[in-house]
């Protein structure tokens, strides 16, 4: 068992952050296109 380098946390905690911020993008511009009715999903 090695214990984890703080550098290696510190890029998952980036990615992690990246990832929820495109999500997050993905839901708001999806709830954008569903209000003007171009999404019927």
């Amino acid at each position: 068992m090695r214990a984890p380098t703080l550098s290696s946390d510190v890029l998952r905690l980036k990615h992690k952050a990246a990832t929820d911020s495109i999500s997050v993008g993905i839901k708001l511009v999806h709830m954008m296109l569903k209000r003007k009715g171009v999404i019927f999903a």
